[in-house]
């Protein structure tokens, strides 16, 4: 892919440019590999602008894994918008994932992600780890719901998780 100076630019697994304002500087304090204490102090510097009608998100999602306190990147791994099944009165039941069909991104090696051109409506962030996939909860163990309208750019911050949920 060539840079704005028409150099190449190197690609990462995700196919996301090293130059890409979702790729981090080496020296960045998010950069090394335990983001403990650095982690609020994420900011994305731009939100490509969407297809009309549509919406681009995206965000960052670290997690503890079992019993640790540790956040680490959740990295190289799919990523999911899944859709929502409601009850007779509007309330939300369940997330139903078509992992064919429905919004999916990749995470970075700092488990930064970036969905392209989404639809508007609601949605429940789901991700695939250790062969399973696990709607993505808050650090109080809520489900997060993602609304998003048309024609928006949409940054979701940071995520911080636990896999598997508890």
């Amino acid at each position: 892919l060539p840079t704005a100076n028409g150099e190449a630019a190197q690609v990462s697994p995700l196919d996301i440019p090293i130059d890409s304002p979702l790729a981090l500087p080496i020296d960045s304090p998010l950069a090394a590999p335990n983001v403990n204490n650095s982690v609020e102090e994420y900011r994305v510097q731009s939100i490509p602008t969407p297809a009309t009608g549509k919406v681009n998100l995206i965000g960052r999602v670290i997690a503890r894994y079992g019993d640790s306190t540790t956040y680490m990147p959740v990295m190289m791994t799919g990523i999911y918008l899944s859709g929502i099944i409601r009850d007779e009165n509007g309330q939300p039941v369940v997330a139903s994932l078509d992992n064919k069909t429905d919004p999916s991104a990749g995470t970075d090696a700092e488990g930064y992600f970036h969905f392209t051109d989404v639809p508007p409506g609601q949605y429940v962030l789901m991700v695939f780890s250790g062969l399973t996939f696990y709607v993505i909860r808050d650090e109080d163990g809520k489900q997060m719901f993602i609304t998003v309208q048309e024609n928006e750019m949409k940054d979701l911050g940071l995520i911080k998780t636990t896999l598997p949920p508890e």
